[in-house]
């Protein structure tokens, strides 16, 4: 498993760079094998969570994936396989492409200018490599963003909050934006 670790972080896939999303990341979530402590192991699993962009659709990563476990199994006579995800790890379709509304979108360019009108400042525009509704809009064909408060390192943390101050600023947002339809 050390091995295909270390061989599955220099995969290509994870070099590619979008403006908004940066790059993709990779997680491996859990590991797990053997059967008691003091013995060599005679199996190992991951679970491996990786955040795509939308320059690295599913299919490409599968591909990188399967071409990885081939050259491995064939240079290292080992047995590396992908199999079914363990019972209620993911939804059995967590194989999901990034989805993105351009940034000069009109549905962006209005939120901006709501953002603008309300704070008066320029928002940041970024990505969020996550699933949330909007992907699953975006996928639909109905243009969608996430804009809201709260910052996602505090996101499903122990202490995740909100501070008031944001929720009051997203509320001046919303009303811009809602205003300006």
């Amino acid at each position: 498993m050390a091995l295909f670790i270390s061989e599955y972080l220099k995969l290509p896939y994870l070099r590619i760079e979008n403006p908004y999303f940066g790059k993709p990341t990779v997680n491996f979530e859990k590991i797990e094998g053997g059967l008691y402590l003091s013995a060599v192991p005679d199996r190992c699993q991951t679970c491996v969570d990786s955040r795509l962009i939308p320059e690295t659709p599913p299919e490409l990563v599968q591909k990188q994936v399967d071409e990885l476990m081939d050259r491995l199994n064939r240079e290292h006579g080992i047995n590396i396989s992908e199999v079914p995800e363990p019972e209620g790890w993911r939804a059995k379709s967590a194989k999901n492409r990034a989805e993105a509304i351009a940034p000069d979108h009109p549905f962006t360019l209005r939120a901006v200018r709501a953002y603008k009108r309300a704070l008066g400042t320029d928002p940041v525009i970024g990505g969020c490599p996550a699933v949330t509704i909007a992907m699953v809009l975006i996928e639909k064909g109905i243009p969608a963003i996430i804009c809201g408060p709260g910052s996602i390192s505090r996101a499903h943390t122990a202490d995740e909050c909100v501070p008031v101050d944001e929720l009051l600023k997203a509320a001046r947002i919303y009303t811009a934006l809602m205003a300006d339809m």
